[in-house]
């Protein structure tokens, strides 16, 4: 896509209504990001987040589209104890959110 310059929509969003939406509208990329934790609860900042409430809101923007590509991001403590950690939380986020991709 980069060599052919072609510009693509993404946002960041954590609910179903916000992804149907965009989805409609004719986006392509949702990042489910761990900015949730201040935008959505109201928290100074993401590093309380834990891996159930991310799960929660990626699972939330899979209910409102199939279609478009969603990117869910592993909060901070979910990765860093060792590799064997941060895989088997990839891949329950995958299993249990059902995005297209985890960011790390």
């Amino acid at each position: 896509m980069k060599n052919e310059k072609k510009v693509i929509s993404a946002l960041s969003i954590y609910d179903a209504s916000h992804a149907r939406l965009f989805d409609r509208a004719g986006g392509e990329l949702i990042i489910v990001g761990d900015s949730a934790n201040m935008v959505i609860n109201g928290e100074p900042s993401t590093k309380s987040m834990t891996m159930d409430q991310m799960i929660y809101h990626a699972k939330a923007v899979r209910n409102g589209t199939r279609r478009l590509f969603v990117v869910d991001d592993m909060p901070l403590g979910s990765y860093e104890p060792s590799n064997q950690v941060a895989i088997e939380n990839a891949a329950r986020f995958m299993r249990e959110a059902d995005g297209n991709a985890v960011k790390i």
